[in-house]
């Protein structure tokens, strides 16, 4: 009996001392998500506080989604909705028309913002951006406009220039996870990484903007601002 007893406690000390070390490493665990879910919020604070450096330094704190935007496309008036150019969440357009660049467009001397784009291709891009805008809020496959034959390859080229055809954002998804899985430290890990890297790539696309957006402001030296264009959407 008292070698039982011996070993009873033996084994209960063993139980506890096992407790003790899963509780430790739950709480380095748990404190070391915090840590890293700090540094996240820093870094998407940093990151919106650029756009908006961007968006004061560039005239546009005063814009509206409502606001009608008048285009000349190779001589052709086009009139669009902010709201209707920036509807593809993550695409050029968006980054274009946000406001970021506001007094930076290129534009004529109507004050239409200048776009030296095939006009019939750019409007079977708009078809396509009304298009998301009305079947938005709806879970349904968008169709593509009809393009004449002889525009396919442009229309094609313009759509992935522009970065149009985007599969939906992950980051809201993955974020409203069940509350069985924020329970789970190896679920909310693999949520840090997600976020991770939904914030490296929303800071290359803030990166490169300024490149993209080049080509429809002002001031940039016209011949390199072609060449780049012509690369880009030529390959």
């Amino acid at each position: 009996t008292h070698h039982k007893g011996k070993q009873n406690k033996k084994a209960q000390q063993a139980f506890r001392t096992g407790l003790e070390t899963l509780a430790e490493e739950l709480e380095f665990g748990i404190t070391g998500l915090r840590e890293e879910s700090d540094a996240l919020k820093k870094r998407h604070d940093d990151l919106i506080a650029r756009q908006r450096t961007l968006t004061e330094k560039h005239g546009g704190m005063n814009t509206h989604d409502s606001d009608i935007i008048e285009l000349n496309v190779r001589g052709t008036e086009m009139f669009a909705r902010r709201d209707t150019l920036t509807v593809v969440r993550g695409s050029r357009l968006e980054a274009l028309f946000s406001g970021r660049w506001e007094n930076q467009l290129l534009r004529d001397e109507k004050g239409h913002v200048f776009m030296d784009l095939d006009p019939a291709v750019f409007r079977k891009v708009m078809e396509y951006l009304y298009t998301a805008k009305l079947f938005a809020k709806q879970d349904a496959d968008l169709i593509l406009p009809r393009v004449e034959p002889n525009d396919k390859a442009m229309f094609d080229l313009y759509m992935d220039f522009f970065a149009l055809l985007q599969p939906s954002q992950e980051c809201d998804s993955k974020a409203t996870a069940t509350q069985e899985d924020k329970s789970s430290i190896h679920a909310q890990k693999a949520l840090v990484e997600s976020m991770k890297s939904e914030l490296d790539r929303m800071e290359k696309k803030l990166a490169v903007e300024e490149s993209f957006v080049a080509y429809f402001v002002k001031g940039d030296d016209d011949a390199t601002s072609d060449a780049r264009y012509h690369d880009d959407i030529c390959g």
